[in-house]
């Protein structure tokens, strides 16, 4: 269900990393579910940067369908693998964050720059894996 995140191999002090690592957008789409992906930018392709009630009703439909989607997915894994409930939460904070990013039409409706995205999506990807990690060590 989930995919791993690429963060490069360090190769010692004063170094840049070596290898493909991910980018804010790759690491949030982790934690999304491929169809919520899927149904998103192509609807919001269609309904385009004009039609902002559009916009808006595909950007519900897939923030309710990422919790859904995840757990149709849950339901085929053993019970010791399936996500924790948090998991769910962050998943749809992480949808959020990449449609932002990811749509030109969604930073039109919501009157976003490009300073502005780039420090949505830095802040999303900054705090979700932490939250994610307490939250799974204490079990929440």
């Amino acid at each position: 269900m989930t995919r791993t995140i690429q963060y490069g191999r360090v190769g010692g002090l004063g170094t840049r990393p070596q290898g493909p690592s991910d980018g804010y957008l790759e690491r949030l789409v982790k934690y999304v579910p491929a169809e919520v992906l899927a149904f998103f930018l192509p609807a919001v392709a269609i309904a385009g940067p004009n039609r902002s009630g559009l916009v808006l009703a595909c950007l519900f439909a897939g923030l309710l369908a990422t919790p859904i989607w995840l757990g149709v997915h849950a339901l085929g894994m053993p019970s010791g693998t399936r996500p924790l409930p948090h998991y769910y939460f962050l998943a749809c904070i992480a949808f959020v964050a990449w449609a932002i990013g990811a749509s030109n039409a969604v930073q039109i409706v919501f009157v976003l720059d490009a300073v502005t995205v780039t420090i949505i999506l830095a802040i999303v990807v900054l705090l979700l894996p932490a939250v994610d990690i307490l939250l799974s060590a204490t079990g929440w």
